[in-house]
């Protein structure tokens, strides 16, 4: 076991010696090779990298596609669609266009044939890239390389603010066109509202009496409505019952009635001619003959008149004279 760990130990101790017997044959030619890729570093132009980094959220936009009522979901587009959208030559050419006048002003070559070298530079050394990727967001990095910093600035620059405002306009276009869509529905349902309107105006009109002042208030018309029925239903019970009773009454009645017709009773006129001859005996037997009361003709005829008065208050007034037989009326 000793011998075995033994054994690297003196290889290492071995191959430490032999380094630092012949260190500078390692040393001389490492400095030698690192002088030289400093002295090629030095004449190797520049090259300048510029990045911008943005966040992009994956919008998801309804439409109604066809009509009222069919709508449909647009997802937007995949990342081949974004890095065509930052890098194509009209984004590249509105980009160029847009930094010229700085690059004019700070000196940096603004000339036709500079700004198409640019331009080839753009579609050649920009890179689009995606840091973060998931279903709600990618971290979008654009960079660009060339041998000035602050063109490579603008140029980073210029292309994420084409890009923005070229989501931006679309995303006006797509508000717009959603504005008008549903301008032209509140129109349509303004019209659908006009008409109902029209219609319900025109039943309060034709059916005023149907309908109440305020929703509370027909409990009350349905109460006042239940009392005249009722009211309505006992009167007819009541005309019912009486037609009953005046039927009734009419089929015990006879179809013909009999007719009396009466006279002054001539018993009675006979009698009152017997009273006045008596009354005029006795003024006679008073007056004339001067009887005193106790003298039998005058008493005999007091008792006559009496008797008289006595059948004149018996005897009826009026005594049956004719029957005659009528229709009933």
């Amino acid at each position: 076991m000793t011998d075995k760990h033994a054994q690297p130990t003196h290889a290492l101790l071995d191959a430490w010696e032999t380094l630092k017997r012949y260190r500078w044959r390692f040393v001389l030619p490492a400095f030698v090779l690192s002088a030289v890729a400093l002295a090629v570093s030095l004449f190797i132009p520049r090259v300048y990298k510029s990045d911008a980094t943005f966040e992009r959220r994956h919008e998801v936009v309804t439409t109604d596609s066809v009509g009222f009522g069919q709508r449909g979901r647009h997802v937007k587009d995949t990342r081949a669609a974004v890095l065509n959208e930052i890098k194509n030559p009209a984004a590249v050419e509105r980009v160029v266009q847009a930094i010229a006048p700085t690059l004019r002003d700070e000196g940096l070559g603004a000339s036709s044939g500079e700004l198409s070298q640019l331009k080839f530079e753009i579609a050649r050394h920009s890179a689009v890239s995606f840091e973060l990727s998931d279903p709600e967001r990618d971290l979008v990095r654009v960079s660009f390389k060339t041998d000035n910093p602050r063109v490579a600035q603008l140029v980073v620059d210029g292309l994420v603010a084409e890009y923005i405002d070229a989501e931006r306009r679309e995303v006006e276009q797509k508000i717009d066109e959603s504005a008008d869509f549903f301008r032209g529905e509140v129109a349509r349902h303004r019209e659908i509202i006009r008409g109902i309107e029209n219609k319900l105006l025109d039943f309060e009109m034709r059916h005023a009496r149907l309908l109440p002042d305020s929703p509370s208030s027909i409990t009350d018309s349905l109460y006042e409505e239940r009392q005249s029925l009722d009211n309505a239903i006992t009167e007819r019970n009541v005309a019912v019952g009486r037609t009953e009773s005046l039927e009734e009454a009419l089929a015990a009645e006879p179809t013909h009635v009999e007719t009396l017709v009466n006279a002054k009773n001539p018993e009675l006129s006979r009698l009152e001619g017997e009273r006045r001859d008596a009354i005029e005996r006795i003024g006679e037997y008073t007056d004339v003959l001067k009887m005193k009361e106790r003298h039998p003709d005058l008493v005999a005829a007091r008792a006559q008149l009496a008797k008289i008065d006595e059948a004149i208050a018996a005897a009826p007034a009026e005594v049956l004279a004719e029957r005659q037989r009528i229709a009933n009326p």
